[in-house]
């Protein structure tokens, strides 16, 4: 049977316009056109850095039915071997109240250590291409987002999120 690792995690993408660096002489800040509509989903996501392979799921609240939902989900994708699901522990993921399926096992972080999560990396490069765009409706940032999703190599996303103490752990 095959063991794999996958670290997961979500995060909110909305028209609220991220802004960001751009490169202007000293002194001078950035301009950019900028939108405050208060419209958001999550995208809760997983990456294997053994292999750059990811799996995600667009819902609309961080809460533990959305949770559910996304593990019953991942659960479907992979059936083939035993999953090892890295999470933090967001209240989402702690009540206690999660099912997994039986060949997906969820395993905590330590509390508040968001940089022993390799996904935190990915959500920062992935909002990095999305600073200063604005999105005339949640529908174009989504079809926007899926069409970025599909950019990531396999090989770029294990460069990004395969830490040593990743790889070390296990290789032991």
């Amino acid at each position: 049977m095959s063991v794999s690792l996958h670290f997961q995690d979500e995060t909110r993408l909305g028209l609220i316009t991220e802004g960001g660096r751009k490169i202007t002489l000293k002194g001078v800040k950035p301009i950019g056109l900028k939108q405050y509509e208060r419209k958001c989903f999550y995208l809760y996501g997983t990456v294997a850095p053994l292999t750059g392979r990811t799996f995600f799921v667009e819902l609309p609240y961080l809460d533990g039915e959305c949770c559910q939902i996304f593990i019953n989900e991942f659960g479907k994708s992979h059936r083939e071997g035993l999953h090892i699901l890295v999470l933090d522990r967001a209240s989402c993921h702690t009540s206690g109240k999660l099912k997994c399926p039986p060949n997906v096992v969820l395993l905590p972080l330590p509390a508040a250590s968001p940089e022993l999560n390799p996904i935190e990396r990915f959500w920062q490069d992935l909002k990095k291409v999305l600073k200063w765009q604005c999105f005339e409706s949640l529908d174009k940032l989504e079809e926007t987002l899926w069409k970025v999703l599909k950019t990531w190599s396999k090989e770029s996303l294990r460069s990004l999120t395969l830490f040593p103490y990743i790889e070390e752990a296990f290789n032991a």
